[in-house]
């Protein structure tokens, strides 16, 4: 049985249907800026999300990056009796909220990229 890496269900679902934003941005990442070495959709999407997060004030962005990320299985919601039982040294045991429903991920990108 064929098993899709995390890399390549990443690269699927940025083939499918895109926010325009996105698109022009993915596209400006991947032919107006020169890289090194080999880089791909993925790799435009991963820098792509990377401006989103940094930037605080597009919430909108942000938000379609992680129902991207979220789609590909790297955010997974978290149950109720999950968040009350995480303790935190500081803030909240999530890495964001998205209508309602609280989302970590359990490894680092890189990391689960490589899986």
């Amino acid at each position: 049985m064929l098993t899709m890496t995390n890399r390549e269900r990443l690269q699927a679902r940025l083939c499918q249907a895109l926010p325009k934003w996105l698109e022009e941005e993915m596209q400006y990442q991947m032919h107006d800026i020169e890289h090194e070495g080999p880089y791909d959709v993925v790799d435009a999407f991963l820098d792509t999300e990377a401006v989103a997060e940094e930037n605080a004030s597009s919430k909108r962005e942000r938000v379609d990056c992680h129902r991207i990320l979220i789609d590909t299985g790297f955010y997974v919601p978290m149950t109720e009796a999950e968040i009350r039982a995480t303790t935190t040294t500081r803030g909240r045991p999530w890495s964001f909220k998205l209508q309602g429903v609280a989302y970590r991920c359990l490894l680092s990108l890189s990391q689960w990229l490589e899986e």
